[in-house]
């Protein structure tokens, strides 16, 4: 995955050397962390599409708001699954062309 930092620290695009600054977040989700959405794309399985913020859980850890800017609108707060398709699944998982089951979301946090 490449890409580059926004103004205020967190990923907008991650990039291996910005991946060392953040860990992947395998228990609760808190505000702040950061959400990759992954799909299919011309490289193959795992590409990055999007990436947002997430800025509402719910009591049980699970991310509930995500703010990020979707292509030619504004920065805007949506639920983790209201993506639009060529940002990804909006399911967890999706299989790929390979037949293999990938995320279509990962969550990461700053260490």
């Amino acid at each position: 995955m490449r890409g580059s930092q926004a103004s205020d620290g967190w990923p907008k695009i991650f990039d291996n050397v910005a991946l060392q600054t953040w860990q992947q977040v395998t228990d609760n989700i808190k505000v702040g962390d950061v959400v990759l959405y992954l799909r299919e794309g011309a490289n193959g399985p795992n590409t990055l599409a999007h990436s947002g913020r997430v800025v509402g859980v719910d009591a049980r850890g699970k991310a509930t708001l995500i703010s990020s800017k979707m292509g030619i609108y504004q920065i805007i707060t949506h639920h983790p699954r209201d993506i639009p398709v060529s940002y990804g699944s909006n399911q967890a998982n999706y299989t790929a062309t390979n037949g293999i089951t990938y995320p279509s979301r990962i969550y990461f946090r700053k260490k």
